[in-house]
């Protein structure tokens, strides 16, 4: 069967509708996974805790929960990867290696059922890349990017989306540096400068001191340096490598410390931190005149299930619109 188009409009999400509110509130209220999908246990000595949902409270801002998964096409255990998808109750789920062939789409829709989500971008030209939402989360344009391809290396695609203000673009890239830098250029010069600020997330296939994590570092943010540092994502077993990230325009506002209930109980959480030299290294601000996000939380979930269900771990941050700068719109 032939691919779709490479960038036309992707299946619609059902419910959905442009034009609602900047960012939604998180997605934890959704129902819970159908009987049958295993749930993440406990956490146990070693294992990365599964955060607590946030606090109720007119003074809690509006959030959005962004998760990148490469999910190894589902040849692990699919129960597995539904399991840990639908206990970190993502908004926004970046999907690297979903499952091809001619039963790929039904068994990405099954996976997107379990984990109470809808596929907004799946199939076509994004090949290596999907984009799953909470159902009725307000989206925009959403288009699959086919990227330049040579015999001998696997066809790869991308993800662009409008998603709850919020510009989504998920990647999966590739072995190569080369190829890396050039799939870079299509991909950075899809992104729209006068869309809602940019997140990039997914599979970057190198190390944070990598020629491409280090270019996209000139404009975004890596959530976990404002965590004091990462953790390893694969193999997902015993993890010593971090080549999976949500990296993310941030506003000029100092992220907020944790809440408690939101990540408390996360390994890696997030606070902001200033000093006399300005903001904290690493962090790219985002460009005058334009909207960012704070980052309230970043972690690496763990533990057996985790552990069996694909090669990779999974990143969750939870982010929000930041604060208008003094002055900003007059």
């Amino acid at each position: 069967m032939g691919e779709a188009r490479d960038d036309a409009a992707a299946d619609p999400v059902p419910g959905a509708a442009a034009g609602g509110p900047a960012v939604p509130g998180t997605a934890g209220d959704r129902p819970v996974a159908a009987s049958g999908v295993p749930t993440v246990p406990a956490a146990g000595p070693g294992d990365v805790p599964v955060p607590g949902a946030s606090p109720a409270g007119d003074e809690e801002p509006p959030s959005l929960r962004l998760m990148t998964y490469n999910i190894k096409g589902l040849h692990l255990d699919a129960a597995a990867v539904a399991a840990v998808v639908r206990a970190q109750s993502p908004d926004v789920l970046a999907v690297q290696e979903p499952p091809r062939g001619p039963l790929g789409r039904r068994r990405l829709d099954r996976l997107a059922r379990r984990a109470g989500l809808v596929p907004l971008v799946r199939g076509g030209g994004a090949r290596t890349t999907a984009l799953l939402v909470a159902p009725g989360l307000p989206t925009g344009p959403a288009r699959a990017l086919r990227l330049p391809w040579r015999p001998g290396r696997t066809r790869r695609g991308a993800v662009l989306a409008q998603v709850a203000g919020v510009q989504v673009l998920v990647v999966h890239l590739g072995l190569s540096a080369g190829e890396r830098s050039r799939h870079l250029d299509r991909l950075l010069a899809a992104v729209d400068p006068a869309g809602g600020p940019l997140v990039v997330m997914g599979d970057l296939n190198e190390q944070p001191t990598g020629a491409s994590w280090r270019r996209l570092g000139g404009r975004l943010t890596d959530a976990a340096v404002l965590g004091g540092g990462g953790v390893a994502t694969f193999p997902a077993a015993r993890p010593r490598l971090r080549i999976d990230a949500v990296l993310v325009e941030a506003g000029d506002e100092e992220s907020p410390p944790p809440t408690p209930g939101r990540v408390a109980r996360v390994v890696h959480a997030v606070r902001g931190r200033r000093s006399g030299a300005g903001r904290v290294p690493g962090v790219a601000a985002a460009a005058p005149g334009r909207a960012g996000l704070v980052v309230l939380g970043s972690w690496v979930p763990g533990g057996p299930v985790v552990a069996r269900a694909s090669d990779h771990r999974p990143v969750v941050v939870d982010v929000r619109p930041a604060a208008p700068a003094a002055g900003a719109g007059r």
